[in-house]
């Protein structure tokens, strides 16, 4: 499984796989594999196709959450100025988004809103 970011990450970093996980005590770089996209849209076409996990920003995904097309993995972080969703495609190996939903949420004191 890849993760997934777009290029604001690295303009703004709280928008990236690192400020999610350091809270956690977790590394970005130690995630198997991650592809960087120029555009949003791009991110999230990836993770639509069912090709990895990527962070959404829920005003932007919202309708693709809605009818299904993206499931919210995770839900998000209790902090006022942003929300993360862990995201993958209907078609997403389930045993491996379950498996890693499972060590990630392991990992905090969070519990899932959807499977």
């Amino acid at each position: 499984m890849l993760a997934f970011e777009d290029d604001t990450a690295t303009a703004e970093p709280r928008l990236g796989w690192e400020a999610w996980l350091k809270p956690l005590g977790l590394a970005a770089s130690d995630a198997r594999g991650c592809l960087q996209f120029n555009h949003y849209d791009q991110c999230i076409a990836a993770a639509l196709a069912g090709q990895g996990v990527a962070l959404g920003r829920e005003p932007l995904i919202r309708d693709h959450l809605a009818d299904g097309r993206l499931i919210a993995l995770a839900p998000p972080r209790p902090e006022p100025e942003r929300a993360y969703y862990l995201l993958a495609g209907p078609s997403a190996d389930r045993a491996a988004v379950a498996a890693f939903t499972a060590w990630l949420l392991g990992q905090t004191d969070a519990a899932p809103t959807q499977e």
